[in-house]
């Protein structure tokens, strides 16, 4: 997927890393003691958080080979491995995982309802599946075609639960929102978007005492009847 992350934990922080790292601190809770498999992983951070919180094993993967290179260079040690793969074609490992997340990798995929189907085969039984998407309806509102160039298909909230419904009995449905009023309105405007990320945070922290952007603690789960939400995000159980 090429998920998108700031430079570093410590470096510039990126507009989205709030909501990125508020989807793993919920994966987190099932991390102890669990072999994972992160679908889209990006750089690897969240792999190397989820590994660094109690798991025993951490399978990062990405169809991006540059990613996947900065990856292992920054977040892989022994326990925690990266590697280039396309997530529809996971079952071919013959690997089973207790904890597989999947966050914001649907809409970029060319077969989602296949990709579920593979999440459910590498799933141990009595394993959980932990699965975002963006929500059409926020995210492109009212465009015919997706408004992000690297989304193949976005889902409105009916159509995110039926997918996911057709491979896991046992599911329950959130909706991932942020509770910072406004979202950062002040700035938010054409002349905003010119100014890099780093300014913008160090004006914001020393005029407002807080981030431009939100951070993962502005960023909660509600029940899923949220037809604005940002993300859908789904937690799934194998029986």
């Amino acid at each position: 997927m090429g998920q998108r992350q700031r430079k570093d934990i410590y470096g510039e922080q990126a507009p989205w890393w709030g909501e990125y790292l508020a989807q793993y601190r919920e994966a987190k809770k099932f991390a102890r003691g669990a072999r994972i498999l992160d679908i889209g992983c990006g750089e690897g951070y969240g792999s190397r958080f989820l590994f660094d919180n109690g798991a025993v094993e951490v399978f990062g993967i990405d169809i991006d080979p540059h990613v996947i290179a900065v990856a292992r260079e920054k977040y892989g040690r022994d326990g925690v491995n990266f590697s280039v793969q396309k997530a529809e074609e996971l079952e071919k490992q013959g690997t089973k995982f207790d904890l597989v997340t999947c966050f914001q990798v649907l809409e970029k995929s060319t077969n989602p309802d296949l990709l579920i189907h593979q999440i459910h085969k590498v799933l141990n039984v009595g394993g959980t599946a932990l699965i975002s998407t963006v929500n059409r309806v926020r995210f492109s509102k009212l465009t015919e075609a997706p408004a992000e160039p690297s989304h193949v298909a976005e889902f409105d909230e009916q159509e995110f639960k039926t997918m996911i419904k057709r491979h896991f009995g046992k599911t329950e449905f959130h909706s991932l929102v942020c509770t910072r009023e406004g979202y950062s309105k002040v700035f938010q405007n054409t002349i905003s978007d010119k100014i890099p990320h780093v300014v913008k945070n160090t004006v914001a922290q020393k005029i407002f005492g807080s981030s431009f952007f939100p951070s993962e603690k502005e960023f909660v789960l509600k029940s899923s009847d949220v037809p604005q939400a940002p993300l859908f995000y789904a937690f799934c159980k194998k029986l």
